[in-house]
């Protein structure tokens, strides 16, 4: 579902893994990278900004997911709301450098 999200529905979403060798390879110093985690257990506020929920039916329906694994992941999600359990966490990473 990950990988899913980070190569179709999001623009650049695997860019953060490359600012530190692209950043270097342009020839600025001193790269550093500090990793944020954002941590959030509100699931309307996650499911209003980013459509959690309907992630896996989103790649069932562009077929990247058989239909049948996707309702499994809705239930999960309702589940965790229920029990009050859900928990998102995403980490963020703050890549800079030095021009010289």
């Amino acid at each position: 579902m990950l990988r899913f999200r980070a190569d179709v529905l999001l623009r650049n979403g695997t860019l953060a893994h490359q600012h530190a060798g692209l950043l270097a390879a342009h020839g600025l110093v001193d790269v550093a990278i500090e990793p944020r985690t954002l941590l959030v257990r509100n699931p309307t506020a996650v499911d209003n900004v980013l459509g959690l929920r309907s992630w896996a039916a989103t790649a069932a329906q562009r077929g990247a997911l058989d239909p049948a694994e996707a309702r499994p992941f809705e239930e999960q999600f309702d589940d965790a709301v229920v029990a009050h359990r859900f928990t998102y966490a995403v980490t963020f990473f703050l890549t800079a450098a030095t021009v010289t």
